[in-house]
This record gives C-alpha cells, sequence and structure tokens, in this order.
C-alpha cells in the first residue's frame, strides 16, 4: 500500500474523511487473508515535520501541510494499534531526513537505516 504524501495530498477536504481512509488502510492491512502487507511512505519527512512550523513559513509554502496534518495526528495511533504478529510492515523513505522531527520519526517507525551518498572512490569503484 502506498502511503507517500504525494498521494495523499489534496485528495480529503476534511478530516473525517481522512480519519476513515487511515483507518480502512489499517484494517485491510490487518486482515489475516491479505498477510503480510507492506505500507510503503516515501517522502517520509512530510508526515514528521510540525505543522505549527510549516505555517510560520508564511502563505506561499502551499498547503501541503494542512492537509498532511490531519494524517500526521492520528498516524502515530494507528502505527501503535499494530500487533507483531499482524504482519504488517511499514517502510518510509525520505532523501531530506533533517527537514521532520525526530519525535515524530520515533512514534511513525521503529527502527532507522541511514544511508550517506557514496563517497569519490565508492563512486568510482562502482563507475
Amino acid at each position: 500500500m502506498n502511503l507517500s504524501a504525494g498521494n495523499l495530498e489534496g485528495k480529503y477536504s476534511d478530516k473525517k474523511e481522512a480519519v476513515r481512509f487511515l483507518h480502512m488502510v489499517f484494517e485491510v492491512a490487518r486482515d489475516k487473508t491479505k498477510q503480510p502487507v507492506v505500507i510503503y511512505v516515501d517522502d517520509a519527512h512530510k508526515l514528521a515535520v510540525n505543522a505549527k512550523k510549516k505555517k510560520k513559513k508564511g502563505k506561499g509554502g502551499g498547503d501541503d501541510g494542512e492537509d498532511l496534518s490531519r494524517f500526521r495526528k492520528d498516524w502515530p495511533t494507528y502505527v501503535k494499534s499494530l500487533l507483531p504478529d499482524d504482519g504488517v510492515f511499514i517502510i518510509g523513505c525520505t532523501n531530506q531526513p533533517w527537514l521532520g522531527e525526530e519525535k515524530q520519526y520515533r512514534a511513525l517507525f521503529d527502527k532507522y537505516i541511514y544511508t550517506p551518498l557514496p563517497d569519490y572512490a565508492t563512486r568510482l569503484h562502482v563507475w
């Protein structure tokens, strides 16, 4: 299931629809007949940004901060409700991890793997 920020932005007009969508996704993921389920979150930093800080940037910053704030509040609740035997794996990727808050990352994910860009010698070897 692809729950990337790009797929969620601008699709739900009110909070009830966003919460209903998250509820449906996690109910389907917990269904024993569909397991194992992988929930993929690209641009995970957008779900881990503090909405208050995003609003301070000004009106020209876009409305994706307001749009994704509907998911930011309820997402950790659904993640914490998963049990180890549910067979649900949540994978998040980002190329700008410094934009998210560490507290939000901890609420969303259990483990972190940092993969730095390769240095010159490694690039030369791959080439």
